[in-house]
Order: structure tokens, then sequence, then C-alpha cells
């Protein structure tokens, strides 16, 4: 009953606003229109689903209008545009191009990619894996229990939004000798010039080199947008499917079979599991509305039109540019936003060996364990943001507003769903947010507090604060933030076939963190900083829960660069991490992506080219090890991964707006006569294989 009053709740609160001031009006040509998108380019937009910054000033177009001169290729960029949805943010403040150039291409697997991030894998393309590169402490958001597959980015904080002048469509897909492929597909385009619709699917299907290693994954995205005739009015809504089949093994049942080459057809090495298997559910929704109360822009000082011809006889086009004196005093943007996230986890394992594991308590030959997590949320928040950054700087923005967050956890284990465990979780979230200008000085600050009838999870805070100073292309800041954060309810207490625990009482993770960044242009980005944290919990050797009484230290330096002399580019990924115990921070001390190539432009500028490798290594430390029962990392002590240079030597050929590429990937694999190449304790990596694959861009 509770669930259905919420929901009844919701759908009221989601038609708060619709259609009030929607007016579909057509899209219109502005053929030599001198108001051109000024929108920034990101450089790593070739890969489909790349990773992306956050700008300080928004980028929205007065009007949404597009300039349809024809300009090769340049124009075509220009008429795309997409952007994502920010929490708390009462306008979009950057949006960006997509790009022809075939830069990184031949990176087609998200975990290989630049995307700021370093990861543990479990050996297969779409498989289990966690980031090395951890971020404590930085929301107060509850969740079951820590992802495994949040290196692919598939979920409303990553779903594309667009806007566009002409139909835009990518296809991708990607092949190789190891019986693996993925499929990439986008399309967009705007109904009426302020009103626009998306899809995106991908799928990965990747047998493995190994037995009952097979990943069938499946991502769909759906996203809308709609601003009215004023701009006063947006709505933004959309949803995310995944449906990922993942067999798994439990890793090679002996190390030296890998090692000592003594089996050189993987498939034949033995495993630990042949007739397990994990299926993850997600569906996901997000409807985001506001509404603009400030109905003139500050206080009138001039009007002027600006007319745009081709020619004497074409019709006159007229832009109105009256401009306002803006004040941060006026009666600000109220936005609403619900979100629904349901997400199911199911593991199998049949025909089980008792041994394998170390408690049974229902079946003693199979396995079947349900987990599935519901939760609700909405938000409302009120923000003095009302003006676009290039009409008026505000040099005091505030925001502040409240969540709502109801949760239900169910836990099933038993083939006829006779073991059933729910729990209910209400919360309430307020929060406030400033951003204050001074000249070249930035302040911002964030403040979050969780007020909730659950005891797991009250007191939860969050302080964050950050001061930004710029000149000319140069951008230095320092940040701080300070979280009070309740584990995961996983830790608190789970009821499986072969792993039970319940009603644990944990301290509050404490987390401090400062840090320093530094960016120049697109050619240096460095960040450098220390975090401390205290009460950590984790999954212990034996794959149950465990929190420390100690405090540790990890200090974490990262330096990207993008850099290139003529023809010859060098884009890189670095991290140092250094942490006073390693028994509270499982990471290596250094790790790092570097991608040579050199481009060339053949048959009268017909064909772009470009060769290059790309390398990845990291240090060797004592890696988690991956219990597929519980779909979670855990600690161990035996066996240290690491120390391996993985070299690609790729080629990539680009024709008008179709790019193809080939890759030998790990190719000093084939030197390896006893390889040593873990990836996961276990889960050996991937050896040679080549790779293909294409990307098509069609601005129809």
């Amino acid at each position: 009953m509770k669930l259905k009053k919420h929901i009844i709740l919701t759908v009221i609160l989601l038609g708060w606003a619709v259609g009030a001031y929607a007016q579909f009006v057509p899209a219109t040509s502005s053929s030599g229109s001198n108001r051109r998108n000024d929108l920034n380019n990101t450089n790593n937009t070739t890969n489909p689903f790349p990773s992306h910054e956050e700008e300080k000033n928004d980028t929205l177009p007065k009007g949404i209008i597009f300039d349809y001169e024809v300009i090769p290729d340049s124009t075509l960029l220009e008429s795309v545009y997409y952007f994502f949805l920010k929490p708390f943010d009462s306008k979009i403040y950057q949006a960006y191009h997509p790009t022809l150039l075939p830069d990184f291409i031949e990176q087609s697997d998200a975990l290989c990619a630049f995307n700021n991030n370093y990861y543990q894998t479990t050996g297969n393309f779409g498989s289990p894996h966690q980031s090395l590169y951890p971020r404590f402490g930085q929301n107060i958001d509850f969740d079951y229990q820590p992802s495994v597959f949040g290196g692919y980015g598939y979920s409303l904080q990553n779903l594309r939004f667009y806007q566009t002048s002409r139909p835009y469509t990518v296809l991708g897909f990607f092949n190789s000798t190891v019986s693996d492929y993925q499929v990439r597909v986008v399309h967009t385009q705007n109904l009426t010039q302020r009103w626009n619709i998306a899809l995106h699917y991908d799928l990965i299907n990747s047998e493995g080199a190994y037995s009952n290693q097979k990943t069938l994954n499946n991502y769909l995205g759906f996203s809308t947008n709609y601003f009215s005739k004023n701009l006063r009015y947006q709505v933004k809504a959309g949803t995310v499917w995944k449906n990922l089949n993942i067999q798994e093994n439990g890793g090679i049942a002996a190390d030296s079979l890998f090692t000592e080459n003594v089996q050189t057809n993987r498939s034949g090495i033995p495993v630990n599991m042949y007739d397990a298997a994990t299926k993850y559910n997600n569906f996901a929704v997000v409807a985001h509305q506001s509404y603009n109360f400030a109905r003139k822009i500050g206080t009138f000082i001039h009007t002027d039109t600006v007319a745009a011809a081709t020619d004497s006889s074409a019709a006159v086009i007229t832009y109105d540019t009256t401009t306002y004196k803006g004040s941060p005093f006026n009666f600000g943007v109220l936005t609403h936003q619900i979100t629904l996230d349901n997400t199911k986890r199911n593991f199998y394992h049949s025909n089980i060996d008792p041994l394998y594991y170390p408690n049974i308590y229902v079946d003693s030959t199979n396995t079947f364990d349900s987990v599935s997590y519901l939760k609700i949320e909405n938000m409302l928040y009120w923000s003095n943001d009302a003006y676009k950054d290039y009409d008026y700087k505000n040099p005091f923005k505030l925001s502040i507003g409240i969540r709502h967050i109801c949760a239900q956890r169910t836990l099933t284990y038993g083939f006829d769903y006779g073991y059933v465990q729910s729990l209910w979780i209400n919360s309430l979230l307020p929060f406030a947010k400033a951003d204050i200008s001074l000249g070249k000085f930035a302040i911002n600050l964030f403040a979050e507090k969780t007020v909730t009838n659950f005891i797991d999870v009250q007191d939860n805070n969050l302080l964050k604060g950050k001061i930004s100073y710029t000149a000319n292309n140069h951008v230095f800041s320092i940040s701080a933030y300070n979280s009070h954060k309740s584990p995961d309810l996983f830790y608190n207490n789970y009821f499986g076939n072969n792993y039970h625990w319940g009603n644990r009482e944990y301290k509050r993770i404490r987390t401090n963190n400062i840090e320093f960044e530094y960016n120049w242009k697109e050619y240096i980005e460095l960040s450098s900083g220390v975090t401390n944290a205290q009460n950590m919990v984790w999954l212990d050797t034996n794959s149950l829960p465990f929190q420390t009484d100690q405090s540790a230290w990890l200090a974490q330096t990262r330096l990207n660069t993008n850099l290139h002399v003529g023809r010859f580019h060098w884009k890189t990924f670095n991290l140092l991490q250094f942490t006073s115990n390693s028994d509270v921070f499982r990471v290596p001390v250094f790790a790092c992506k570097h991608s040579f190539f050199a481009d060339f432009k053949l048959f009268k500028n017909a064909l772009a080219l470009q060769t290059g490798v790309d390398l990845r290594y990291n240090t060797a430390y004592y890696a988690d090890a991956y219990n597929p029962a519980l779909g979670s990392f855990y600690r161990q002590d035996d066996i240290e991964i690491g120390n391996h240079i993985w070299t690609d030597i790729f080629t990539t050929l680009q024709i008008k707006h179709a790019t193809i590429f080939v890759k030998l990937l790990h190719i000093n694999a084939l030197l390896e006569s006893t390889p040593d190449y873990f990836v996961s304790p276990h889960y050996p990596g991937y050896d040679f294989m080549v790779q293909w694959g294409f990307v098509w861009k069609f601005f129809d």
C-alpha cells in the first residue's frame, strides 16, 4: 500500500505544469544568420559514447536558432549538439558537438578508453569490473551495493539529450577473432524546432576465451526534451533499460595451467563453475521540468532588430535582440524532477559442489538467489539562476530544495520463492547550493543532509566547497568536502543460499578530502588530492562484511595530456596513488593509458589515415577477488596482479563520414612463453586478437 500511495502521488507531481505553456512551433530556416551556435567540442567524442567535462558557462543557444548555411562538415557538426541532465541545475551549462575526427575510434571497449578512470576487470568484454581510481564520499545517496558494471556508463546520469536542425544517425559495428561483436546505434531528430527525441542502443556479445564466460548485454536508452517558445518552460525526460546476461565461471581452477602454458587452448582449461550465470535487469526513468518565473529578464535597456537574407529576393528574417539588465533578486526558476530506478539481480548455480561454498542454507544441489531494489525519488528546488550567462553573469546564484526517496529492497532465495525478506526506507534530503562570482574568482558551495525513519542511514550529511581562479586559458582551483555516510544496505544484512549475515550495526563512513586542480585548454589537466577515510567497510577474505576501526589516507594525483606536434599526437592518462594503509585501500601505485599516433591526408584529402599504438599499464598490487554468488569483489592476500604492459597497434581510415579501423590487441602476448597477465585473481586477460570495426555517421 505504501508503494501504491507513493506512485499515485508521483503521477500527480509528474503532471505539474505539463503542457501549460507548450506551443509547438515548426522549425524555420535562418540562412545567413549571424547567430551561429557557439558550442565547445570535447576531444574524445569520436568514441560514440565518450566521457565529458563540465564547463562554467551555459551555452544553450538563444531561442535555439540554428544556422542552415551550407558549409561542408562544419555545418553538419554544428547542426547537432547534445547535453546531459545534471542534478541540482536549473539550466544547461555545457553542450557538446559530435565530431568527425577518427581519434580513438579504435577504443571500442569503454573500460580501455580515455574516460578519466582505470578498471580492474574479469577478463571479457562486458563482464564485471571495478574502478582502481576510487572517489569516496562525494555524495550521500544510498544504493543496495556497489555496482560492478559502472564503467560502461549506461545510466540516467550519462543519457544524452539532443537538439538538432537535421536528423542525425550513428551506426557502429565491432568484431574480432574471438567470437565477439558489438553494435551501437544512435538516432536523433527534432520533431519541431524545440522538441527533440533520441534513441540509443548498444549490444555487447562476447563468447570469451574460457569456458562459461559468455556475456550478452543489451542497453536501450530513449530521451526527449522540449523548450517552450520563450524558453521559460523546459522538460527533459528519458529512460534506460539494461539486460545483462553473464555466464559465471569463477575463474580458472588452476593458475599454473595458464602461467605455464600447459593448455594453450584456453577453452580447455578447467574453471571453477560450469553451470552458473547472473542476470541483471535495470529499468530507470526520469522526468525533469522547470519553469522560469522571471517574466522580464531584469530592467529594459534597448531594443534592436537584425535582418538576414541571402539575396534581395529572399524573405527577410528579423530577430528581436532586446536585452535587459539582470538582477540576482528575481522570482527565479522552480524545478521538479522524478526518478524511478528498478534493479534486479538473479544468480543461478546448478549442480553445485558443496565444497565450493562455505555454507549451504536451503538447497544442497542448486542455488537461486534474487535481489531487487526499487527506488523512487522526487526532487523539488528553486534557484535564482534565471538568466543565460551570456546575457547576465549573476554574481550570486542560490539553489535550495529537498529530495524525497522511497526505496524497497527485497531478497528472495530458493527456487520455490519460499524465502523472502523486504525492507522499506523513506528519507528526506534537504540541500542548498551557492555559486559566487568575484571577477576571475568563483566560489561554489553545497550542503545536504539526510532525515530518515531508517536507523542505518540516519544523520548522513555532505559539505562541499570549491574556489577557482581563471587567467586567460589557465584555470586553477582548490576544493574540499566532508561527508558522513552509512554503508550500503548490502553490508547490513544479506540472505542467500550460501551466504547469510544480518542486523549488523555499523558506524558511518567519514570522509575528508582536499584537492588541487589545474587546466590549460585541452592540453593539460592535472589534479592532486588527499582523502582521509574512517570506518571503511568491505568484504573480507571470507566474503563477509567487515568494518575497520583504522583511519587511512589516500593521496591521488592524475595527469591527463593531449599534445601534438605537426602530424604526431600523444594523449595520456596517468594515475599515481599512495596510501598509509594498504589494508584499507587496495590500489596500484601507478596506472596509465597512452596513445601515440600520426595522421595523414591522402588522395587529395579524400582519405584520412591514422596509425599508432595504445598502451596500458599498472603496477602490481593485491587486487580484490570476485565472488559471482554475491556479485561483489572481496579482499584476498595471496596473489599480486599487474606489472604487465598491454600493447595495441591500430590503423584507422576515414572516408567522408565513415570510419573503419583494424587493431591488433595485446600484440606482445605473442612473445609471452610463460604468461602471467591476470586482470583479477584467477581471471586471465585476453590473449592476442585482431579486432576491426566501423562507425558511420549520417546527417540526413
